[in-house]
């Protein structure tokens, strides 16, 4: 999916804010990941 080739590639970069639109929830739940903003982005 796009959201997990972007999570894979901020990782790499050694992001530790991940901060984009995903409606799959689940997805980022169990990353631990909390939805922000109006625009429903996440940190992770």
């Amino acid at each position: 999916a796009m959201c997990d080739m972007l999570n894979d590639w901020a990782r790499e970069k050694g992001a530790k804010v991940i901060r984009f639109a995903c409606q799959d929830i689940k997805m980022f739940e169990k990353y631990g990941a909390k939805q922000t903003g109006i625009m429903g982005g996440w940190d992770l």
